[in-house]
């Protein structure tokens, strides 16, 4: 069975001063086959300036994509807007903008789940 592809989808506002920490929560997992689908919802600070820098200054420029709304469309629109994409082997990781991965290894185990069990969906608990 092949690995899975997970696509980071971070629908983001105005958070220029947490990105960085919810972008390196990503570049530093120790599975490998993932991308990056950022949504900017109208932010009105430099949340994607700070994002590309980042992504450029680390060598993630192939692996991430940038979108630019117009208008508002939230946290929900964003993400079913942008999933129709996909293609069927790619899994979601929903995370937002401002939150990040808490383990190096969460998409090492995620991987696991889902070539041993197949789930539609996985949903995960918040650490704190």
């Amino acid at each position: 069975m092949r690995n899975t592809q997970f696509v980071f989808l971070i629908p983001a506002y105005n958070c220029e001063k947490e990105i960085k920490q919810t972008l390196m929560s990503v570049f530093s997992q120790s599975y490998d086959d993932w991308r990056i689908i950022l949504i900017d919802d109208v932010s009105t600070d430099n949340t994607t300036k700070v994002a590309k820098e980042l992504v450029e200054r680390f060598g993630y420029s192939k692996r991430t994509s940038f979108v630019r709304r117009e208008e508002k469309y939230g946290e929900v629109r964003n993400t079913i807007v942008e999933v129709k994409f996909l293609a069927d082997r790619e899994v979601v990781v929903r995370l937002d903008a401002g939150d990040w991965l808490t383990d190096n290894d969460t998409l090492w185990y995620l991987n696991q789940v889902y070539k041993e069990h197949n789930p539609a969906v996985c949903w995960t608990d918040q650490r704190w």
